[in-house]
């Protein structure tokens, strides 16, 4: 049965920025300007628009953490996810202790099926905020497809620990009880699952 192992996020939530960062407050004036033309532009949806604002401000800022964060967003917005990963390094680079260029990384990753890439996105994730809820999400959901189902247990229950009643780790952790071996221990999480959720497909298919 498949199984969401990875769970649907909003790119925007996560990428998202509304409003000039104190990083971005060291720009000039006119390069502020150009920053808020960019919103502008992206709010039609013109990306290239946006970008082409943004060119003219990373030009003379290669190393502001913000700009290249806002670059990494446009990327991504464009469907262009290796530009976008280029940029989220570059901002992880800036600031190494940084977690939203990792979740970013590891988002864009997914979404071009690089799951190694994914894998050591999430745990970089993760070694910076051990109870991230996307990076154990996606780390436990990539060791899922790499068959890695002793780790995946670990961080379906690492996740679990602060979201106990969260469907997908959930689900999560009773796949990889049943592809271990642990058939009694899935069925029971399954159970506990579907009181959860009474129509969750993964529960049905394990209960019936």
């Amino acid at each position: 049965m498949k199984m969401n192992i990875f769970k649907n996020a909003s790119l925007w939530m996560v990428l998202g920025l509304v409003a000039l960062s104190p990083k971005a407050m060291s720009l000039t004036f006119e390069e502020q300007t150009d920053v808020y033309a960019s919103y502008s532009v992206e709010a039609k949806a013109d990306y290239a628009g946006a970008i082409a604002k943004m060119v003219k401000v990373l030009s003379s800022n290669p190393d502001n953490y913000f700009v290249n964060y806002r670059m990494g967003y446009l990327m991504s917005m464009s469907k262009k996810y290796p530009n976008a990963v280029m940029h989220y390094e570059k901002a992880a680079k800036v600031n190494p202790t940084s977690v939203e260029p990792w979740l970013a990384i590891s988002l864009m990753s997914l979404y071009s099926g690089d799951e190694d890439r994914v894998l050591s996105a999430s745990k970089e994730v993760v070694s910076r905020d051990p109870k991230n809820y996307y990076g154990l999400l996606r780390l436990a959901g990539v060791q899922i497809r790499k068959k890695d189902y002793a780790r995946a247990l670990a961080s379906s229950n690492a996740g679990l620990k602060n979201y106990p009643s969260d469907t997908v780790f959930l689900e999560q952790k009773s796949f990889a009880l049943k592809s271990l071996g642990k058939n009694d221990e899935a069925i029971a999480v399954a159970k506990e699952l579907i009181l959860i959720s009474p129509t969750n497909v993964y529960a049905k298919s394990i209960l019936k």
